[in-house]
């Protein structure tokens, strides 16, 4: 700050001014008038010398600047009209600036992923960083099409200048550098935090788009020059429109380490192993354990992982169990319980749990039996690996392999699955006799499943003649059998049941991964077409969650330094806190804070130190 002295016909003036760089061009100094010291004349009727007695304040509010105290005078106009900043604008926007992004920001710069755009950049003339930081950080924020991202960017204080074109060029621009940008990631991944990498869980979904037909690059002849990402397959959400399919790998943290996406057609089965073989070549440790659903867990990746002498735990339906399998399955014998290997009947500790469930009174000795909850055996199982099924790997002839399955039948899980299947027993009854004639689709888990078409005379014996629906006996028998068992599957040798259930049962971390990016950051549908921008859509995905979660996991490390046991806060809960981290501007002069403290606001200022607690901040302090 300086001070100014103005003199004109009748008077002399003193101000303190005060100056600082456009944040647009830097070239240019903006001087601002701050205070009115006061004129000559008045200030001459209480201090002999008044100029500098004027130096002596703007050398007391130089002092005071230091100790982060300033003064301010200015002249209010109730009459002013607010102005207008962009003559093109057909509607008021919002003078708030969002500075809640600053915290995704300061764990995006930890990554210097800037470097990594160095070394590629080429002649374009933006930023690839820019975008990228942008495209991931707004879709955790606020998720929109690239063009409504684009067009919001003045929301966030200091958010770079791109051009209007920029973006869609950086779609074409990314999809080469695909995986080794996930390379670089999981590299500073396991620098900015420690990642377990002894336990990966794999799963897939799929999303869908806003086309009404699947796609392939064609030439003008008509033959296909790439296959599109866009193929019409099944459903997760059962939508009439063509899906893309993404594998995803996270450890057991939940921390996202390498994905790829596949034309929707694709089986889940033959995703694992080239998304494995890609995840193995940049981790250090190679020797992980696989873990995966029962729909990613056939004879080929099992024996894939043995063969790369690593270790899997997945799940197996005993629904789909080999019929040579079955007799060992429901055999009652050499069944224990979990918590001391005690022996134990399945077929008495399951008609304590149906006891309970019909309201029949139980013995103390019962009781206690029942609240023991878990049973378990464990069951050699044989698989067959076809010499065909690797085109990299030469089998001369069909191989066995030999695992164990682990089946265990839990009372809480049987008693919680019987509610549900004897509604849908009843919901069942209703649809067949309302649907006489009508051929019904269903799908694995709706109540359908459990009705079949056949044709039958008024006598009830089946001829050639008008079709109705029926229960299926043999598929209500086959699903009620199973009803409280869970199958898991492993090459693991001497390993316990609470081992095996404790790391299978974290699978649900990777279903939550895939919530966050299709409910939070609205991943689908896409609003992109061409394959190049596909790949560079989902990257930025990725990106946001890998960010979310590292995020997560700063602030859990700092809660738990702070002697707090429990988790405090939610994903929806802190995308809306930071979307509540807004700054008014003041005149150019400062920024003000337009929200309150709050537990997760201390959380953050001790994980990071950005001073955003503060009600007042200088235009400097936020560059």
């Amino acid at each position: 700050m300086r001070l100014s002295i103005v003199k004109k016909k009748t008077e002399i003036y003193y101000y303190i001014l005060d100056s600082y760089r456009d944040k647009k061009d830097k070239s240019k100094v903006i001087t601002k008038r701050i205070e009115t010291i006061g004129t000559y004349s008045k200030l001459k009727k209480e201090h002999d010398d008044p100029e500098a007695y004027a130096k002596s304040v703007v050398e007391e509010r130089n002092k005071e600047r230091k100790k982060e105290k300033m003064h301010y005078q200015e002249n209010i106009d109730f009459n002013e009209k607010v102005k207008n900043v962009d003559d093109e604008n057909n509607l008021s926007v919002s003078l708030l600036r969002n500075v809640g992004w600053k915290y995704l920001k300061a764990v995006y710069d930890e990554y210097e992923i800037d470097k990594f755009f160095a070394n590629k950049k080429g002649r374009i003339k933006y930023n690839p960083n820019d975008l990228n930081m942008m495209f991931s950080i707004c879709r955790i924020l606020d998720p929109k099409s690239k063009k409504a991202t684009m067009e919001d960017l003045y929301k966030y204080y200091d958010a770079p200048e791109i051009g209007k074109n920029a973006g869609y060029a950086f779609l074409q621009y990314f999809a080469p550098y695909k995986y080794d940008y996930q390379t670089y990631l999981y590299k500073h991944t396991s620098q900015i935090t420690n990642i377990d990498e002894s336990i990966l869980y794999y799963d897939c979904t799929n999303y869908f788009c806003e086309s009404s037909q699947d796609e392939d690059l064609l030439d003008d002849e008509g033959n296909i020059l790439q296959y599109g990402f866009r193929k019409y397959g099944v459903s997760k959400e059962h939508r009439p429109n063509p899906i893309i399919e993404m594998g995803l790998f996270i450890n057991s943290e939940g921390i996202p380490l390498a994905y790829d996406i596949f034309p929707g057609n694709t089986s889940e089965q033959i995703t694992a192993i080239p998304l494995e073989n890609q995840v193995a070549s940049f981790l250090k440790k190679k020797d992980f354990i696989y873990c995966a659903d029962s729909g990613l867990n056939s004879a080929k990746i099992r024996f894939f992982n043995s063969l790369n002498k690593r270790k899997y735990i997945v799940s197996q339906s005993l629904k789909k169990t080999k019929e040579e399998d079955k007799t060992f399955v429901f055999k009652d014998s050499n069944w224990k319980f979990a918590d001391n290997d005690e022996p134990v009947s399945f077929v008495e500790f399951k008609n304590l749990a149906i006891k309970f469930a019909n309201g029949e009174n139980l013995t103390n000795e019962e009781e206690n039996l029942l609240s023991r909850d878990l049973i378990y055996k464990v069951v050699p199982t044989t698989r067959v690996v076809k010499k065909g099924d690797f085109s990299d790997i030469n089998l001369k002839s069909d191989i066995e392999f030999t695992d164990d399955m682990f089946i265990t039948f839990s009372a809480k899980y049987y008693l919680y699955e019987k509610g549900i299947f004897e509604k849908q027993l009843v919901r069942a009854s209703k649809l067949a006799k309302n649907k006489k004639g009508e051929n019904i689709f269903s799908n694995p888990t709706s109540p359908k499943r459990f009705i079949k078409t056949v044709c039958v005379n008024k006598d009830g014996v089946v001829v050639d003649c008008d079709e109705v629906n029926v229960f299926d006996s043999s598929k209500i028998n086959s699903e009620e059998q199973v009803l409280g068992l869970f199958g898991t599957c492993t090459n693991i040798q001497n390993i316990s049941v609470s081992e095996v259930l404790s790391i299978n049962k974290r699978r649900w971390q990777i279903e939550m991964n895939f919530r966050i990016m299709k409910s939070y950051f609205k991943t689908r549908p896409l609003f992109v077409s061409d394959p190049d921008s596909i790949i560079t859509h989902f990257s930025t995905c990725f990106t946001a969650l890998l960010i979310q979660k590292v995020f997560e996991k700063k602030l859990n490390q700092t809660i738990a330094q702070e002697g707090i046991t429990e988790s405090l806060f939610t994903t929806s809960e802190i995308i809306k806190m930071l979307n509540n981290l807004n700054y008014s501007n003041h005149n150019d002069l400062y920024y003000e804070a337009q929200y309150t403290n709050s537990k997760m606001l201390d959380i953050l200022e001790k994980t990071f130190h950005l001073e955003l607690d503060k009600k007042r901040i200088k235009r400097t302090s936020l560059q």
